[in-house]
């Protein structure tokens, strides 16, 4: 679902906030001045009328108009994102007190912070060219939680340095994203530290999505604590949609972010059960770099009831548009794939998914040794459970012993590396891909 399908007070409150935003975007910014020109119906009576408002990607022709103009109004602070294209892209929060005190209520209602004490939280996020570990540095402060930054790829603060931290201060809370949380644990399993018996019982993950495995997973790892998702992007400057306890994504409970899931033309909104479309996010808020109907790249995939303690609408995020996979007149998501990997204890964290002229491989890491037999036994069980699930005859399965996968960077994708394709490529220059992946 999106934005459309909440109720009609809450889709009453999100017009007049468009309302409020379209009025400062005429008057404020000449990008949109220019853009919104061709728009005959400006005043937005129903949430239906977003699709009068042309769409935005950070490949717009005119979006350095956008860009040039904020930057000359010297912001508060400056941050980029890569995202999707890989091309630089600013990032200009609003790092007052009134947004850090909304977020701040915003984490203690969604993490039911008055039913569980939470005194210290360690915070395993980039704090360089990102506000996203300074944006929950400072809700923590708001709510009385020492915040403990650790940073990721650090030697300053390696995964050994954050598992000291963890014993020696014993954090309740932590916010990371799914491969660092992921990789304490099997950091500490390898120290023969049972990450069940660790303090943290709840965690915030950002950065990327999750599917339903990994979810498990991680609260099975941490001695079933209370994990979280939030997906959003940092351009945006918004929370975006929300995990609930059952591992799907919401919309968040105050109607401040319109979000719309549209079919291939980005007009017509998906309405079918299990279709899928694309995600566009508008933030109301009068943010210093404000993005309208921004198209974040990701496919999501509609499901009206989930059965939860949120009211809201649900999508559930797919991924990127670059890394969807075709085979066989079908679209297959990486994480649709994780989603069957991940109920198996015997694989490690990570993964990568080769496609070579409509055929799939696949390179998994073992979490522990095991003898041949059972390494044939596991791959015929890997083929088979993706096979009845989602129709794909993998070509071949590389298991690979402990610590021997390289480019560890959670999720296969296009722009990380861990998503491959080989279509085109001679054989010289297929081994020389894979080759640097191991090596590297």
């Amino acid at each position: 679902m999106s934005s459309y399908h909440l109720s009609l007070s809450e889709q009453e409150i999100l017009s007049d906030r468009l309302n409020n935003l379209v009025r400062y975007l005429l008057e404020n910014f000449v990008f949109y001045q220019d853009a919104f020109k061709s728009v005959e119906k400006i005043t937005i009576d129903s949430l239906a009328d977003m699709a009068n408002f042309p769409t935005l990607d950070k490949l717009h022709p005119g979006v350095l108009t956008l860009v040039n103009q904020v930057l000359a109004n010297t912001p508060p602070a400056y941050f980029e994102t890569s995202g999707t294209s890989g091309n630089p892209f600013p990032v200009i929060p609003d790092l007052g007190s009134e947004r850090s005190i909304e977020f701040a209520n915003f984490i203690a209602e969604w993490l039911s912070l008055g039913d569980c004490k939470i005194n210290r939280a360690v915070i395993a996020l980039p704090f360089e060219m990102n506000p996203i570990g300074l944006k929950y540095l400072m809700a923590l402060n708001r709510l009385n939680i020492t915040a403990i930054p650790v940073g990721v790829k650090t030697h300053l603060c390696s995964p050994k340095k954050v598992l000291d931290v963890f014993q020696r201060l014993q954090p309740e809370l932590l916010i990371a994203r799914p491969l660092e949380t992921l990789r304490y644990a099997e950091a500490m399993i390898a120290e023969g530290i049972n990450p069940a018996t660790s303090s943290i019982k709840k965690i915030i993950m950002t950065g990327e999505i999750v599917s339903q495995a990994k979810f498990e997973r991680i609260s099975r790892l941490y001695g079933g604590a209370d994990v979280r998702c939030v997906y959003g992007l940092t351009e945006v400057d918004s929370g975006g949609l929300v995990s609930c306890s059952r591992y799907q994504y919401h919309l968040p409970s105050i109607p401040y972010l319109m979000v719309e899931l549209l079919k291939n033309d980005f007009k017509t909104p998906v309405t079918e059960e299990g279709e899928v479309g694309h995600i566009l996010l508008t933030n109301t808020h009068k943010n210093y770099m404000p993005l309208f109907r921004y198209k974040t790249g990701d496919f999501g995939k509609l499901q009206h009831n989930c059965g939860c303690e949120f009211k809201t609408p649900v999508i559930n995020v797919m991924g990127r548009h670059s890394d969807c996979i075709e085979y066989q007149g079908c679209q297959i998501f990486p994480i649709e794939i994780e989603n069957v990997l991940f109920r198996r204890d015997e694989l490690a964290s990570d993964y990568q998914i080769i496609s070579d002229h409509g055929e799939i491989r696949l390179r998994l890491e073992l979490m522990y040794a095991l003898k041949p037999d059972a390494i044939n036994l596991l791959t015929d069980q890997i083929r088979t459970d993706i096979y009845n699930e989602l129709g794909i005859k993998i070509h071949d399965i590389d298991l690979l012993m402990p610590g021997e996968l390289a480019n560890k960077l959670g999720i296969a994708k296009n722009k990380a590396g861990t998503l491959y394709r080989l279509d085109g490529l001679s054989k010289h220059q297929k081994e020389a891909c894979l080759k640097v992946n191991y090596d590297c």
